[in-house]
């Protein structure tokens, strides 16, 4: 389950001795945040594309 979900990551970290459960917290928050951004610069990449995309077929006609 900790390696699926941050609230996994985070369930295992709470039964786990403060020395083990800080880095896999921080670990977890660390993967998480960098799945966020990349799914953000993805978002991003295919509104631009679908912008340019509307834009170039209203200016053609």
């Amino acid at each position: 389950m900790a390696r699926d979900t941050l609230s996994g990551a985070l369930a295992a970290a709470a039964e786990l001795p403060a020395d083990l459960a800080g880095p896999l917290v921080a670990s977890a928050r660390s993967a998480f945040v960098a799945g966020m951004q990349l799914t953000a610069w993805a978002g991003a990449a295919a509104a631009a594309v679908v912008a340019a995309v509307v834009v170039t077929v209203k200016l053609r006609r």
